[in-house]
């Protein structure tokens, strides 16, 4: 039906990296695709509280859901993403 059932990562970096992963892989089950390949950088950060120097974490796991999403839909996903955030920054 479109929901993500199941969700892992493998990170390598600072415990920031880590956590982004780890509440990525969580906030992902359940999931309709659609819904999670609207996830931003900036919900990310605001669920996790990061140190404005760590923010960078949050756009790395953003990037990752990106090249998901683009598996899912590859003709559509990748290219609606990439203008979204643009257009965002």
């Amino acid at each position: 039906d479109g929901r993500v059932v199941d969700s892992r990562y493998q990170v390598y970096g600072c415990v920031s990296a880590i956590a982004c992963g780890a509440w990525l892989a969580e906030w992902l089950l359940g999931k309709e695709q659609t819904q999670a390949a609207h996830l931003t950088a900036t919900e990310i950060d605001a669920a996790l509280q990061l140190a404005p120097v760590k923010r960078h974490c949050a756009l790395l796991a953003e990037d990752a859901l990106r090249m998901l999403a683009a598996a899912w839909c590859p003709n559509t996903a990748g290219s609606e993403m990439n203008h979204e955030r643009e257009a965002t920054g």
